[in-house]
């Protein structure tokens, strides 16, 4: 599975979105909607806070 990494809240919806935080590397980042179906907890989270890293599965964006 092809995924970027994403912080968003520890607790995520059982269904629905989830507005997420992605680096852009080279600027600040911005916040995105994802649907939370989308997310899995990053091996590199710690497991503590009320942010976690996320691994978000890659799609197909049209435009």
């Amino acid at each position: 599975m092809k995924a970027i990494l994403v912080v968003g809240p520890r607790e995520l919806p059982s269904e629905g979105e989830v507005r997420v935080w992605l680096d852009t590397g080279s600027r600040s980042g911005y916040e995105i909607s994802v649907p939370a179906r989308d997310l899995a907890v990053a091996d590199m989270d710690d497991g503590k806070g009320t942010s976690a890293i996320y691994a978000l599965r890659e799609r197909e964006c049209r435009g």
